[in-house]
């Protein structure tokens, strides 16, 4: 079965125009590669190949079609990158040496480096841990907002948007109302941020990584309350990615 599957990665890969290789901890895989949804494990591997491919392809329309970066000049921080499930694909429109990739987990950014050939930057478990003398002129943050608790969310944002360039912008998603199918339609508290401790990363402490719900309006308050006029919004789009997360743009001043 193992041979098999390694024909399976090497055909998406091939089909999808990227590095095949698959880090034994990728979380991300493991999850779809156990997931019931799937009739196969050919099926889920397909999905892990081809969903990267459909984030990298919104990325690239967000970033090159409707804000107008310079695809050849802006530099490019994807933050919680994991073991490169979009990294791979970002690589086919990002010029590696303007890509950059941080990751909570040392062998992730290792792995990264190794196998992708881009620029990474250790991530921490708090936000007032997290150093970086570099900043971007875009930071790109999927699904990890929809997995910070209250305690760091707003701090967490205010540190991504410090590593923005001036006319820059943080690309994020967070899992809103459409999400709540998926955590058992949960009643979201007045504050409007429903945080579960519970994560499918089993190394990680769930009071600082686990199942986090938010409204759009927390989002908004958070970005007025934190980030101090500094930037605008320039896309809120519900149920945008993977047609449940929220997608926010936000340009820098």
């Amino acid at each position: 079965m193992k041979k098999e599957l390694q024909q399976y990665h090497e055909q998406f890969a091939r089909e999808t125009g990227v590095i095949a290789d698959i880090h034994a901890e990728d979380f991300i895989f493991q999850f779809l590669i156990e997931h019931e949804v799937f009739n196969s494990k050919k099926d889920a591997i397909k999905y892990y190949y081809f969903d990267g491919q459909n984030s990298a392809r919104q990325i690239d329309d967000i970033l090159y079609s409707k804000l107008y970066f310079e695809r050849a000049n802006s530099s490019v921080l994807e933050f919680a990158a994991g073991y490169g499930c979009i990294t791979r694909h970002l690589l086919k429109i990002i010029p590696s040496q303007h890509l950059f990739c941080s990751d909570i987990h040392p062998e992730a950014n290792q792995f990264l480096a190794e196998t992708f050939d881009v620029k990474t930057i250790q991530s921490t478990t708090k936000p007032k841990d997290f150093q970086s003398n570099l900043k971007f002129d875009v930071v790109i943050a999927v699904s990890f907002f929809s997995h910070m608790p209250p305690t760091t969310w707003g701090e967490w944002l205010e540190t991504l948007f410090s590593l923005v360039n001036p006319k820059g912008a943080l690309v994020f998603t967070t899992q809103g109302m459409a999400s709540r199918v998926h955590l058992g339609n949960p009643t979201i508290p007045e504050s409007g941020i429903y945080f579960l401790a519970e994560s499918e990363q089993k190394d990680l402490d769930v009071n600082y990584y686990g199942q986090t719900l938010v409204t759009i309006a927390y989002v908004v308050n958070q970005v007025i309350s934190r980030l101090a006029g500094a930037g605008e919004f320039k896309i809120i789009q519900p149920a945008f990615w993977w047609e449940h997360q929220d997608l926010f743009v936000i340009r820098k001043f």
